[in-house]
């Protein structure tokens, strides 16, 4: 959840660039990297959303 002034770098914040990944992306790497670790042993069923 991001809050805050129009143009206030919200969305760059949690999007980020090809270069300097935002929130989103840095925890979906983190959340998939750790899920892979486990996948053996577990099953998952994931669903994102994102409104803006």
């Amino acid at each position: 959840f991001a809050y805050g002034a129009t143009g206030a770098g919200k969305t760059h914040t949690m999007l980020g660039t090809n270069d300097a990944p935002g929130v989103m992306f840095l925890t979906m790497r983190e959340l998939f990297a750790r899920m892979d670790l486990i996948k053996e042993d577990k099953v998952f069923n994931i669903a994102f959303s994102y409104l803006e």
